[in-house]
């Protein structure tokens, strides 16, 4: 209708160009305005099928009036527009949710196919068989050998490795895994192999519950594109009625003529077509989930981004959050009876045992000063507060916290003991990421509390605390 041409501006080329358009409107959105309709609560549908549908009869009229010269009275482009403003706000909101999809994808293929079940486990008729490993039930012994995903969450029963857990908890690093362990359906074992007693069956894994909770959020609605359907029920009714009083006004009390009156009628239709707020909201999802992708940032559904605007506390892990990943010793200081070269084959022999980011740490910064390591045995990680082991000779090694070690020196936050003397102290430094400061900074300006829920020392993640 820009265009000044007279085939574009020829009613039937414009009705024949509209058509399939309406056609695919009917499809996509009449259904749902029907239904609405016979439930009582007229929804945006509705509106955007009248808007569209009294514009393209009322053309058709006009054609038949044979008022087709008179452009002006012609409204296929607007019905036409209506159907393709919403439809088009439709696939932006699609692609936006694209990247959670292929997110979802990506977790299924975390789920595998097949299990290795063992049956008669400890026994001399122990055998192996493979099973479809949606077919695990709880109790079942399954075995996972090197470089496997774990088919289902369970208990270790035998054997020993190191897990990759980085899809539940982000961190790259490997996970030691022991009788006793716990372990996670999607993991992968890195290293080792492990005989695991299923404590759930595949359909009620952690991995199966993630997928679950994102398959639900994508089917929400943010709370304005709800908020219009309720209003729709009210505003259907009150827009048709305006409508109804325009015409009558127009053609009654001020005499215009029926064409003019009913397109008076029309254009109120029209404008009250909710298109803008069709195509305005997942415009602007669309925008929010792309510019968080960006950030390394997964924004599950819509109503996420609306719920952030009402959050009163943030809470922050510490390390690799807040902090690098890669820790640093300082301060360290050899007990008066010990030699040095032997406290440090010690900490390298003991910290080898363990994917702890501390024990890592240490590992790292000593593992070249070190020519031999130290025969240990019996080694006992306790999450939190440190490592325990013994040499040949019994000598009890302990490395770790003062409360496990039972130092109350303050010359550092991490202590070796030999027989519980003290043998070293150091500090483990982490070193706080770039903008970290002032990302806590902006929320505390904005009344938003900001806390650290750490694994860490009280002492090492306090100085990070007051770092700001």
């Amino acid at each position: 209708m820009v265009i000044s041409n007279s085939v574009l501006h020829n009613g039937f080329v414009q009705l024949f160009l509209a058509t399939p358009v309406l056609i695919i409107g009917l499809k996509v959105y009449g259904k749902s305005a029907i239904g609405s309709i016979r439930s009582g609560s007229p929804n945006m549908d509705v509106l955007i099928m009248t808007g569209a549908l009294a514009s393209f009869l009322h053309s058709i009229i006009s054609l038949i009036l044979a008022d087709h010269h008179h452009h002006e009275v012609l409204y296929f482009e607007t019905g036409a527009s209506i159907i393709t403003l919403v439809m088009l706000g439709n696939i932006i909101e699609h692609r936006a949710i694209k990247s959670t999809s292929q997110t979802i994808d990506q977790l299924s293929h975390l789920q595998p196919m097949k299990a290795k079940l063992v049956t008669g486990a400890g026994t001399e008729k122990e055998s192996i068989h493979e099973m479809d490993a949606k077919s695990i039930v709880r109790g079942d012994t399954i075995l996972v050998n090197e470089g496997e995903l774990v088919p289902a969450d369970g208990l270790v029963k035998w054997g020993n490795g190191f897990t990759d857990e980085s899809m539940l908890t982000g961190e790259s690093r490997l996970v030691v895994k022991k009788p006793g362990d716990t372990i996670f359906a999607g993991t992968t074992l890195a290293k080792g192999t492990l005989k695991i007693r299923a404590e759930k069956g595949s359909d009620k894994t952690v991995l199966a519950g993630i997928i679950e909770l994102i398959k639900k959020s994508q089917s929400q609605k943010p709370k304005i594109q709800r908020l219009g359907d309720r209003i729709s029920a009210v505003f259907v009714p009150v827009v048709i009625g305006v409508a109804l009083i325009t015409f009558l006004a127009s053609y009654f009390i001020v005499e215009l003529e029926f064409a003019v009156a009913l397109q008076h009628s029309i254009a109120v239709l029209v404008v009250a077509c909710p298109c803008a707020m069709g195509l305005a909201t997942p415009t602007a999802i669309a925008v929010a989930i792309g510019r968080a992708a960006k950030k390394g940032v997964l924004i599950k559904s819509a109503t996420s981004i609306e719920a952030m605007a009402h959050i009163s506390t943030i809470v922050f892990d510490k390390t690799g959050t807040l902090t690098n990943p890669d820790l640093s010793i300082s301060n360290f200081k050899i007990g008066h009876q010990f030699n040095e070269e032997h406290v440090n084959a010690i900490l390298v022999s003991m910290t080898s045992h363990s994917s702890h980011p501390v024990s890592l740490a240490i590992f790292n910064q000593l593992k070249d000063f070190v020519k031999h390591k130290i025969a240990i045995e019996n080694v006992i990680e306790v999450k939190g507060r440190g490592l325990q082991c013994y040499d040949d000779k019994g000598n009890l090694y302990k490395l770790g916290n003062a409360d496990f070690t039972g130092i109350s020196d303050q010359g550092g936050n991490n202590f070796l003991t030999i027989n519980g003397q003290l043998a070293a102290s150091f500090f483990i430094n982490s070193e706080i990421k770039s903008g970290a400061l002032q990302m806590v900074e902006h929320f505390n300006f904005e009344k938003v509390n900001t806390i650290i829920l750490s694994g860490d020392n009280e002492i090492a993640t306090e100085k990070i605390g007051r770092a700001h």
